[in-house]
C-alpha cells in the first residue's frame, strides 16, 4: 500500500479529502482521485490518523504555529503549504509510521 506522501506528492488539495482533474470532490479512495488533502492522503493509504493528531501539535510548535487545539484538517485548509503539508507527513512516517507497521 502507498504511504501518504506519494498520494501528496501526486496532488494536493485543499476543503475536501480528494478531487478528480476537474476539481470535483470526490472519495480519497476512488480511482478517480488526483489531488488529496492531509486527511484523504491517509485515508486513501489505509492509514490511522490518531497517531498523526497526537504528533501534530509537537510539529506545530516546530513551525512557530501557535495556534492551539487546531485539527490536522483546518491546518490544511485554512493554514499550511504544499510544502509544510508534505514535509509533515514525511516527518511522521519516518518517525511514526515506519515504526508501527
Amino acid at each position: 500500500m502507498p504511504k501518504p506522501s506519494e498520494f501528496l506528492r501526486r496532488g494536493w488539495t485543499k476543503n475536501a479529502d480528494a478531487r478528480d482533474e476537474q476539481g470535483n470532490v470526490v472519495p480519497a479512495r476512488s480511482g478517480n482521485a488526483v489531488s488529496w488533502c492531509i486527511r484523504g492522503a491517509f485515508i486513501a493509504a489505509e492509514c490511522n490518523l490518531d497517531p498523526l493528531y497526537a504528533y501534530l501539535p509537537g510539529f506545530l510548535q516546530r513551525l512557530g504555529f501557535s495556534r492551539d487545539g487546531i485539527s490536522v484538517a483546518d491546518w490544511n485548509d485554512l493554514y499550511a503549504t504544499k510544502e509544510q503539508v508534505l514535509a509533515l507527513v514525511e516527518e511522521y512516517e519516518l518517525n511514526v509510521l515506519d515504526r508501527i507497521d
